[in-house]
């Protein structure tokens, strides 16, 4: 996944600088592929989606894993009574099973929606490496043709 983006990087780079590029007579430097990748790695809107692909997973696995399953819930409880006037004695316990209902099928669903939430997650983090790219590549070239202007 990460190769495909860097094709994209240099794709976007090649069809945005080719004019530029071919206009002049040497063609300025494209940023190193690890340089980049180490730009756009620590750029705030992709930190954010990566942080937010992290909380999906996180959220996938709790629906995938679903609290719909057997609980068992024992509550001990004690009252004793002493009535005078009729001469008896309470004593009051309670034990008692739960269970969640889950409709028929409802776990298919959710391991679905789980990994769509996934999906969504990473789309968004390759999204935000694109934007990112794009503005990159955007600074670059402009960086690049103020140095050539500013050697005319």
């Amino acid at each position: 996944m990460r190769h495909s983006l860097l094709r994209v990087y240099w794709l976007i780079a090649a069809c945005v600088a080719g004019p530029c590029v071919y206009a002049t007579e040497s063609a300025p430097e494209l940023i190193p592929s690890p340089i980049a990748r180490r730009i756009l790695e620590s750029s705030p809107g992709v930190g954010a989606a990566r942080a937010n692909m992290e909380v999906a997973g996180h959220e996938a696995r709790i629906l995938a894993e679903s609290p719909y399953e057997w609980s068992a819930r024992a509550t001990a409880q004690r009252r004793t009574v002493r009535d005078a006037t009729a001469g008896a004695d309470y004593n009051e316990w309670n034990v008692g099973t739960e269970r969640t209902v889950r409709p028929p099928g409802r776990g298919v669903v959710d391991r679905d929606i789980a990994s769509l939430i996934e999906q969504e997650a990473h789309a968004r983090y390759n999204e935000a490496l694109q934007d990112g790219a794009r503005t990159l590549l955007s600074s670059w070239i402009d960086a690049a043709a103020a140095a050539k202007e500013k050697e005319i």
